[in-house]
């Protein structure tokens, strides 16, 4: 399949008092055209970093340090702002965390879709209403609710207006970061259901975000596993599913309810994950890996392919 984005050795850090907080550490990997691109790990692992750097939205104290960000064959990180405002939105748009806090409290959701594209295209504000009608409607929102402001909405009807948004502008590449955090189980799996629907219809390449590595088993086509700012595992999943090669990802595998058997502990990964603002000189997973060896502690392994298609950073694999 054709490479829609290509992350290249992407670096991102946040200089604080503390010293310099190492968010993503040498990030690669690439997403195809109309491909599910799941990225899975724990809270402050790096994954929303990662999303923000996609679109060029790391602030101070933050910057990308290292890197390249190439999107059809363009650097987005050598993006001139007048190019940067044709970007995004149009090429790439993202539902962030949270649908309160991407919509404003005192605009109607009509306005707020309409207002997205009048700033991209030109067209007239009756074309664009007409239009955020149509989306609303495509994502099972009443035309009637146009004139709602966002506290007039359900937390799953608010998300999907935030997903009718981003699709506003016919984006080639939709991240989802964290789309279903807060809502309950069955709007869960709603709101999941919608996204897949709309990348199936609209052709769109999809990074979904979670910590929940089960909530991506069923959606993604290719699943990487973060820790610490640093790749794990990267590999479709079916595959990091039936045959996991890193600790981390059969840690994480282990700990879901449905693999633990009747009578049976929950199992969970000891220890807690590292402070990034200190240097880690071998693998970052060493202090909680029941399977690390002398060499963990100071040789940091690189993301190398093992198998066809399935890239491991594990010094007892590599």
């Amino acid at each position: 399949m054709e490479t829609l984005l290509e992350v290249k050795n992407l670096s991102v850090s946040y200089f604080t008092r503390r010293g310099e907080i190492k968010a993503v550490d040498g990030i690669s990997f690439n997403i195809r055209r109309g491909e599910i691109f799941g990225i899975a790990g724990e809270s402050g692992c790096g994954k929303s970093t990662i999303a923000m750097s996609i679109l060029r939205l790391i602030r101070p104290p933050g910057r990308i340090v290292d890197g390249e960000i190439i999107f059809d064959g363009t650097n987005v990180l050598q993006m001139s702002q007048e190019e940067l405002r044709n970007f995004r939105w149009k090429k790439v748009s993202m539902v962030f965390q949270g649908a309160m806090n991407s919509l404003n409290p005192v605009h109607r959701i009509g306005s707020q879709i309409a207002e997205a594209i009048l700033i991209h295209d030109d067209v007239s504000r009756r074309e664009a209403l007409k239009r955020a009608e149509e989306l609303l409607t495509l994502v099972g929102i009443e035309r009637s609710r146009l004139k709602d402001y966002p506290h007039q909405l359900s937390g799953g009807m608010r998300q999907r207006a935030v997903i009718a948004m981003a699709l506003a502008l016919n984006p080639k590449l939709l991240i989802a970061d964290e789309p279903t955090t807060a809502l309950d189980v069955v709007v869960q799996r709603q709101v999941l259901d919608l996204l897949m629907d709309m990348q199936r219809r609209f052709d769109l390449s999809l990074i979904f975000i979670s910590h929940d590595i089960s909530t991506m088993a069923g959606l993604s086509d290719r699943i990487a596993i973060m820790y610490a700012g640093r790749l794990m595992e990267l590999a479709d999943t079916k595959e990091l599913f039936s045959s996991p090669l890193h600790a981390y990802t059969r840690g994480l595998i282990k700990s879901l309810t449905g693999f633990v058997h009747k009578g049976r502990r929950l199992w969970s990964i000891p220890g807690s994950p590292p402070d990034l603002d200190a240097d880690i000189p071998g693998c970052s997973f060493e202090p909680r890996c029941q399977e690390r060896s002398d060499r963990c502690s100071s040789n940091t392994p690189g993301l190398m392919e093992v198998e066809p298609h399935h890239y491991v950073a594990c010094n007892r694999v590599t």
